[in-house]
């Protein structure tokens, strides 16, 4: 907690909350993954100080690939010495790669079964937001599905306080949201016990070849 303060109060844009993930929404979030025999090709994106990673991890079998996306370097020296080291050394299941980064240019794999993406988009400009979901959608297979989480009434709470442009950019993620819902099956859920409550978002990429990976340029 308090390294993810400091992370924090140094880069607020890039870390977007005010607290950490809390178990409820890790467990919400790395679900899906249960679901999924057999090997398994995971990618997480911004896992900060690692709430999410650290159940992706304990979930992990023999044969699965993960690579963990992170921008922040302070962050990514977390990670690595504490559970990605201590993983390793136990030689626990699972090949484990740190990408540090920028998720639009490290080298990500073409077909991810799952992707679990911890990312602050309310701080973001839209374009980087589409961008973001575009990469991240063309690497997920067919059938795979990725995850994603919002506040639950943070926009409507912020919408007074942020001005034109800041209303401007939570109404094009809305309409992202729903732009994705309508081309892949999208499922939302609240999860109360979190700080802010939060919904995480899952969606399951459409097996049609002709469906689009970004539905919002449409």
């Amino acid at each position: 907690m308090l390294n993810f303060i400091r992370h924090a109060m140094r880069d607020l844009k890039g870390t977007g909350a005010i607290a950490p993930s809390s178990p409820a929404l890790a467990e919400r979030m790395v679900a899906p993954l249960s679901a999924m025999p057999g090997k398994r090709s995971i990618l997480e994106v911004g896992p900060g100080t690692g709430p999410f990673t650290e159940v992706i991890l304990d979930a992990l079998r023999a044969g699965d690939r993960l690579d963990i996306c992170e921008f922040n370097d302070g962050f990514c020296d977390h990670l690595e010495r504490g559970m990605l080291s201590r993983h390793r050394e136990a030689r626990r299941p699972g090949d484990i790669r740190l990408l540090r980064g920028d998720v639009l240019a490290v080298p990500l794999e073409p077909s991810y079964d799952a992707i679990v993406c911890g990312l602050p988009f309310t701080n973001f400009q839209t374009p980087v937001v589409h961008a973001i979901f575009g990469r991240m959608l063309s690497s997920l297979r067919p059938g795979g599905r990725m995850t994603f989480f919002r506040y639950y009434l943070v926009r409507g709470a912020q919408a007074p306080f942020i001005g034109t442009r800041g209303r401007a950019r939570l109404r094009a993620l809305a309409h992202l949201e729903a732009a994705i819902g309508r081309e892949h099956a999208l499922h939302t859920e609240v999860v109360l016990a979190n700080v802010p409550p939060a919904v995480a978002v899952t969606v399951t990429r459409s097996t049609d070849p002709n469906t689009s990976t970004a539905p919002w340029l449409a």
